[in-house]
């Protein structure tokens, strides 16, 4: 159980990672 809530908080912040690096690809490719 707590190894299992670890890996998915870990999967979260690769997820928040991910979604701030598109964000910021996002923001270069506008200008």
């Amino acid at each position: 159980m707590k190894a299992k809530a670890k890996l998915e908080s870990q999967l979260e912040s690769i997820r928040r990672q991910e979604t701030i690096d598109d964000t910021q690809t996002n923001e270069k490719t506008r200008r």
